[in-house]
């Protein structure tokens, strides 16, 4: 129901459209069929956007099947965001430490605390996309449970938060 919002809010726009009834429908369930064992390329699409009380992490489905998956990300919001994706896993401290580091002026290395985190063919771990812009991610997912999530660490006047905490995170599913 949230893309659903998001795509009215977006302007319906045509890039997502298509990719979206290429891949599932708006509601987040998928229609693909998914065979034991099989290994396919699969596309999901992830809008990523903040309103004045609610940040967004949408997925046009949170299942796919094991193999090549590509992520076309748009990032339709106000901020820089970034795609990670890793196995699902509790990132409460790591969190907390990025959040006091950002307090102190250290920048925050967060990436090797991460355990599993998924990289492309070319080694990059992440996708960051600047407000208004668009990208894909290709990666190769083994059965389990993924968190799709930004992780940038903002500091808006006196406050100091995480996207993540601010709901920049998704599940998917990888059988």
């Amino acid at each position: 129901m949230k893309l659903r919002n998001i795509l009215l809010v977006a302007g319906g726009s045509l890039f997502i459209g298509a990719v979206i009834s290429a891949c599932g429908s708006v509601s987040g369930e998928s229609h693909t069929h998914i065979e034991e064992g099989a290994h396919q390329e699969a596309n999901v699409q992830v809008v990523m956007e903040e309103t004045w009380d609610e940040w967004t992490f949408a997925l046009d489905r949170t299942e796919v099947a094991a193999g090549e998956v590509i992520f076309e990300v748009t990032n339709d919001g106000k901020f820089t965001h970034e795609l990670m994706v890793y196995p699902s896993q509790d990132i409460s401290s790591l969190l907390e430490e990025m959040v006091e580091a950002a307090r102190t002026g250290i920048e925050a290395e967060h990436t090797e605390e991460i355990e599993g985190l998924v990289a492309d063919a070319e080694g990059e771990d992440e996708l960051v996309l600047a407000p208004d812009e668009s990208g894909s991610f290709a990666i190769r997912l083994t059965p389990g449970t993924y968190e799709l999530a930004c992780l940038i660490v903002e500091m808006v006047g006196e406050e100091t938060f995480t996207h993540y905490e601010k709901g920049m995170r998704a599940t998917l599913v990888v059988q």
